[in-house]
């Protein structure tokens, strides 16, 4: 092995150690046609089990709402990149992280990849689902 196939190895291992949860990843597929004529889209899974870390975001973006400022929980998430693809990631794309002891599932919403992204983990900024 090289030593940059031995190190990515070793922070493989050592990222999947200090995640605690894990997620499932759904990406949005084209459905049945709706009554109007269009389709509406569906969730399909493309990786399930898939280990995982969250955090949520300190800053928080405001939005407007009918003229009032709304703040909008924002989360960071880092997904072990496995042998599934899931480069592709984004708009559309739902993420579930199990439940976990007291801690219930939690699903988030438009998922965008960040720059911290690499060979041993997915970086997304995204929303938790209202």
């Amino acid at each position: 092995m090289s030593d940059i196939a031995t190190l990515l190895a070793a922070a493989k291992v050592a990222f999947t150690s200090l995640c605690l949860d894990t997620c499932t990843v759904k990406a949005p597929t084209a459905g049945a046609v709706d009554g109007f004529g269009g389709e509406s889209d569906t969730l399909t899974t493309v990786a399930t089990g898939v280990k995982c870390i969250y955090q949520p975001e300190r800053d928080q973006p405001l939005t407007m709402n009918a003229g009032a400022a709304m703040g909008v929980a924002s989360t960071k998430i880092f997904i072990e990149l496995t042998d599934v693809d899931l480069q592709g990631i984004g708009p559309g794309y739902e993420i579930v992280i199990a439940a976990r002891g007291v801690k219930p599932a939690l699903t988030f919403v438009d998922p965008r990849r960040l720059d911290g992204s690499n060979e041993v983990a997915l970086a997304v900024s995204t929303k938790l689902k209202q």
